[in-house]
């Protein structure tokens, strides 16, 4: 028996095919700690930024062609995964851009002074989780996302004629990204 996709079955009253919406979602970076997260963090091992937009993980298999006589067949290559940019809204009384400035530092060092172990894959690199809920709170999907770590930061525009809040853009990279299904802890 088949699905039946018609505007009709969509959105029913039977709770049947609920459009997954794209307002309702959150990204939990783990192990995200720095000395303007202190406060911030009160212990917990993960932050939960105020977003104003995001993305979803785009993957693609590289072409691989094996010419043979007069054909080719082709198989999968290396898999890819694409970066993606969250835009982070910033506060007056929380310490967004610290956060992120000595995240940033000890990728690359240098903005507040953080060098220790700049460069190096395991103090940058950390796990997140990208949770995108129902409507209702009742249940969501999940993402996890491994190795991500900013490859570059706009600390947003600045404009006396308007009084829209200061958006941080960061463009993330990740090494893999595993879809971990139905999660019922996840809540809107």
């Amino acid at each position: 028996m088949s699905v039946i996709l018609a505007a009709t079955a969509l959105a029913n009253m039977n709770g049947n095919f609920s459009p997954q919406h794209v307002n309702n979602w959150s990204v939990e970076i783990h192990g995200l700690s720095s000395r303007a997260s202190g406060p911030i963090l009160n212990g917990s091992d993960s932050l939960t930024f105020s977003l104003a937009r995001g993305f979803l993980p785009t993957i693609g298999a590289d072409d691989v062609e094996i010419p043979f006589g007069n054909e080719s067949v082709h198989v999968a290559g290396r898999v890819r995964y694409e970066g993606g940019t969250l835009e982070i809204r910033d506060y007056v009384d929380v310490d967004i851009q610290g956060v992120l400035a000595d995240w940033y530092s000890v990728v690359y060092g240098g903005i507040r002074g953080v060098w220790g172990a700049v460069g190096v894959p395991k103090a940058y690199k950390r796990n997140a989780d990208l949770l995108l809920a129902a409507p209702d709170g009742s249940s969501g999907r999940q993402w996890s996302l491994e190795g991500l770590w900013p490859v570059q930061m706009n600390f947003g525009n600045l404009d006396m004629a308007s009084s829209e809040q200061v958006l941080v853009a960061v463009s993330m990279r990740y090494d893999r990204a595993q879809y971990m299904g139905n999660n019922p802890s996840v809540r809107g």
